[in-house]
């Protein structure tokens, strides 16, 4: 049987579809696996950033909720400040004295929930933490009958300290005093029961935590009782 060239051809060419339908060439599979590789690359990519918001997130809240606690034991103690006793002219905090950095006072409301024996003796201090810690808020707390008929004990060890909040930028204390005579309050940044002829009637504290940031501030009035 004589076949002609154009039959030859044709039978050819239904061979070489069939060989090149059974697989891929190398450069196809070079090309495949790097478009591969690049969406891969993009969805872990992706995956890393949310889960590091996530994470981010989470932090964030923890951080506002044991803020929110903090600062809600600070006002209920100091709006539970122990005072002079009632019937004087002048009812005055029995104790509190602070500055821009520390704040000590002795109240009725004990940071510990479990101490509800008497009043008792608070100390807070800011200090600086070491490397990207920020400055830290931390707090020692005494009740009175355990100071020997003191007020305030003389000095405190570092390590009796309990810390309570860390990572501000900025972090301080100030004093609402009030003039018995003209009757005007005003802002300052110490308060020494001792030199003041005033009233103290708030305490307020304003802290940032990260540079740049609008300070957030929170005054905290002190029990008036007739003041």
């Amino acid at each position: 049987m004589i076949f002609s060239d154009a039959t030859m051809n044709r039978a050819e060419g239904r061979r070489n579809r069939k060989h090149c339908a059974g697989g891929f060439t190398l450069l196809e599979l070079l090309i495949s696996l790097t478009i591969m590789a690049v969406i891969s690359v993009i969805i872990f990519g992706g995956l890393h950033v949310g889960v590091r918001a996530w994470e981010k997130g989470e932090k964030d809240i923890d951080r506002s909720q044991r803020e929110r606690s903090v600062l809600t034991i600070l006002n209920r103690q100091i709006a539970s400040t122990a005072f002079s006793p009632s019937g004087t002219a002048q009812p005055r905090p029995l104790f509190v004295k602070g500055d821009g950095s520390s704040l000590e006072l002795v109240s009725h409301m004990p940071l510990h929930p479990a101490d509800r024996f008497g009043s008792v003796y608070t100390h807070y201090r800011v200090t600086a933490g070491n490397g990207d810690t920020g400055k830290i808020l931390s707090a020692f707390e005494r009740n009175v009958v355990f100071l020997k008929g003191k007020l305030a004990p003389e000095e405190q060890p570092d390590e009796d300290f309990m810390e309570l909040l860390k990572g501000f930028e900025e972090i301080a204390f100030e004093y609402l005093r009030k003039d018995p005579l003209s009757q005007e309050t005003s802002w300052q940044d110490a308060w020494d029961p001792e030199r003041e002829q005033g009233v103290l009637r708030a305490v307020r504290i304003s802290y940032t935590s990260r540079p740049g940031e609008v300070p957030l501030v929170v005054m905290i009035p002190m029990e008036s009782r007739g003041s």
